[in-house]
């Protein structure tokens, strides 16, 4: 099933590790797909990319993805 998940500047601001619980706990708990709300996020850090990054390899083991909703041009 798929899960939204909205990433938030102030979610940023707690650090890596708020995001990284935020996504892969998610995926922890058995979701096969993420759609991750990127309308509240005004600049996206590499480390985060990475993270999404890593969410994707999991989705994709699992035949599901990670969507990027809501993203600025720029990210």
């Amino acid at each position: 099933h798929e899960v939204t998940i909205h990433l938030t500047d102030d979610l940023l601001a707690g650090g890596l590790a708020d995001v990284r619980w935020t996504l892969l706990g998610t995926l922890h708990a058995g979701a096969r797909s993420l759609a991750v709300d990127l309308s509240q996020v005004q600049h996206l850090p590499d480390a985060v990319v990475a993270v999404l990054v890593s969410a994707h390899r999991i989705c994709r083991a699992r035949g599901g993805a990670v969507v990027l909703r809501g993203a600025d041009p720029r990210t």
